[in-house]
């Protein structure tokens, strides 16, 4: 179309209609909502040394094993529940749940580690008012480990750890940023034993841990996982033995990456032929030019499709709709001249939101001053003006007092 010599008013669209191909971070986790089972039962003397301090970021020192905060009788495995809202995280669920799915009977003691605390006892050591005093006993209680057994400290599962055959009687704390353990720390072995608050902050570490295998080198892509405890073992460490001993998972990241591609096969929609259709073109009308979301609906509608199967096309497809309305900025600017502010409306006026208009207009390179001698001429072109008129012109639309006088001399006024 042929472009009179004029510019548009603002608001109009100088190429038409729309209608016609033209221009155009390891997570972080929700904190458990609901308190531990045994932050809610649990009542002692050092209660209030561990129960209302574990919480994420304030995290007390567990890198010694005394003192050891009383240990309550295991909690019986019921299952790992399927939890967490992003895809790595079902996975992990699936995984562990389908491994762990029929350990929930096994509960016999497969080994022992000498303990300095009597409260980790399973037994009930209260004396007995009727009978005759005894001498103190020299030998010393024992802790005993149960597979898929839930540890209340970090220092319960560093001893079960060292039952398991592993070398972990000094701990280095290791920071954590962008995961979500209790505390996690390396054993002399190279294992890192992480311990958790919830099922929930267990899943999203071990999705993230796993998403950095399958990218990177950054993790060796093997963990064996409780409900609310791993471990990385180090390459020395017999994990068939752990697993024995302590229970638990075995995930890998060929394990990990097979899972994520079988989870992503089933949730491919399948696509009637008209949406088919409509994100072919809606495609070719992207790779031609620029739209806002709501001009390419139009778009499509214009070329037949009903607005049901031209909307879901374009959510279909992964657009960057800020770096669209660059695009269609940088036309237009191609085009004709603009003031800063008549662009901006001009982008919103094309269906694109405040914040995107204001991002396409601030990423393009432009002269505002050429941009006001432009209009100041197509002005001239289209009919006489005095110098205070076309002044006036140029403040009306948009520019600025400097801009609008530098436009009048490079036009001769």
């Amino acid at each position: 179309m042929s472009y009179p010599p004029p510019p548009p008013p603002q608001g109009s669209d100088p190429y038409g209609a729309q209608n016609q191909p033209g221009l155009q971070p390891v997570w972080p986790p929700q904190q458990p909502t609901e308190p531990h089972p045994v932050q809610q039962s649990y009542q002692g003397p050092d209660q209030a040394q561990w129960q209302g301090q574990w919480q994420q970021g304030d995290v007390p020192s567990y890198g010694s094993p005394a003192p050891i905060p009383p240990a309550q009788p295991p909690k019986k495995r019921t299952g790992l529940k399927i939890v967490g809202g992003v895809v790595g995280g079902l996975i992990v669920v699936g995984l562990i749940g389908n491994a762990l799915g029929g350990a929930d009977g096994d509960e016999d003691a497969v080994g022992q580690l000498p303990s300095d605390s009597s409260a980790t006892e399973r037994r009930d050591s209260s004396p007995d008012p009727s009978t005759p005093s005894q001498e103190p006993t020299t030998e010393e209680p024992v802790i005993e480990v149960v597979a898929d057994d839930t540890y209340y400290s970090f220092a319960d599962l560093q001893r079960a750890y060292v039952v398991a055959g592993g070398d972990c009687e000094d701990t280095k704390e290791l920071p954590q940023p962008g995961l979500t353990a209790l505390y996690q720390a390396e054993c002399p072995d190279g294992s890192v034993l992480a311990l958790f608050a919830s099922e929930d902050d267990m899943l999203t570490q071990s999705a993230t841990l796993m998403e950095l295998a399958v990218q990177s080198d950054s993790f060796d892509g093997l963990l064996i996982a409780s409900d609310m405890w791993t471990i990385n073992p180090g390459d020395s460490v017999d994990v068939d033995e752990i697993v024995a001993v302590m229970g638990g998972v075995v995930i890998t990241e060929a394990d990990y990456a097979a899972t994520g591609e079988d989870e992503a096969t089933e949730a491919e929609p399948e696509l009637t032929t008209s949406q088919q259709n409509a994100i072919g073109t809606a495609r070719d009308y992207l790779d031609y030019t620029g739209f806002s979301r709501s001009g390419l609906i139009d778009q499509l509608e214009y070329e037949g499709y009903s607005t049901e199967d031209a909307t879901f096309a374009v959510d279909y497809l992964d657009v960057d709709w800020i770096e669209q309305a660059v695009i269609v900025a940088e036309n237009y600017i191609d085009y004709t001249g603009f003031s800063r502010s008549g662009l901006i409306d001009q982008l919103e006026y094309e269906g694109f939101s405040a914040d995107e208009a204001e991002y396409g207009v601030s990423n393009i390179t432009v002269d505002w001053n050429e941009q006001a001698a432009v209009v100041a001429q197509n002005y001239l072109d289209y009919s006489e003006f005095s110098r205070q008129e076309l002044l006036d012109q140029l403040l009306y639309e948009g520019f600025t007092q400097e801009q609008a006088e530098f436009g009048l001399e490079a036009v001769g006024y």
